[in-house]
C-alpha cells in the first residue's frame, strides 16, 4: 500500500479552505440589507460579494480537483533538521512587515495617493525592479486606481490630515 506525501494531505486543505470561506461569505451575504426599488435591475450589493465568492470557490475546487487526481508520490526520507530562512529571506520579510505598517501609519496623515506611492516604489524596488520602472508603473497605478475609483466610481479615498491635492 502507497503512502501519500504530506505535501498531498497539504494540497488538499487549502482548497478546502477555500470552498469553505466563499460558502460562509455567501451565507454571509444574506445579511446584507437591499435598500431601493425592486424590479430595476440593479444587482444590489450582494453581487460583488457572491460573485468574489463564486470565484473563490471555482479555485478551490480546482485545485482540490488537482489535488485528488495527483498521483501519491512516495514520502520522502525525514530531515533530521528544519531548514532554515537565509538571512536575506528574514530581512525582505521584516522590511515589508515595517513597510506595511508605515504604509498604513501614514494613510491618515499623508492620503492614500502619496502613501501608496511610497510603498508600491518600495515594494518593487525590494524586489529588484530600478528606480525609474518602480515610479512609473506606481504611477500608472495610481493614475489606474484615480480614474476607476474617484472618477468611475466616485469613492472618495482618503486624503488624509494633510489635505494634499491628489
Amino acid at each position: 500500500m502507497s503512502r501519500a506525501a504530506p505535501e498531498t494531505k497539504r494540497d488538499r486543505v487549502f482548497p478546502i479552505t477555500l470552498i469553505l470561506i466563499s460558502g460562509v461569505v455567501i451565507v454571509a451575504t444574506f445579511q446584507i440589507q437591499t435598500l431601493g426599488m425592486p424590479g430595476n435591475h440593479d444587482p444590489g450589493p450582494r453581487a460583488l460579494p457572491w460573485f468574489l465568492a463564486g470565484l473563490l470557490m471555482l479555485g478551490g475546487l480546482y485545485k482540490l480537483a488537482a489535488a485528488l487526481l495527483k498521483k501519491p508520490v512516495p514520502a520522502a526520507p525525514q530531515q533530521t533538521q528544519e531548514p532554515r530562512a537565509e538571512p536575506a529571506q528574514v530581512r525582505n520579510t521584516l522590511i515589508l512587515l515595517g513597510s506595511l505598517i508605515l504604509y498604513f501609519a501614514a494613510m491618515p496623515w499623508v492620503g492614500f495617493f502619496i502613501s501608496t506611492l511610497c510603498f508600491s516604489i518600495a515594494m518593487m524596488r525590494l524586489l529588484g525592479t530600478g528606480w525609474i520602472l518602480s515610479a512609473v508603473a506606481s504611477l500608472a497605478m495610481l493614475m489606474t486606481v484615480h480614474l476607476l475609483f474617484v472618477q468611475l466610481f466616485k469613492v472618495q479615498l482618503p486624503a488624509g490630515v494633510l489635505m494634499f491635492p491628489f
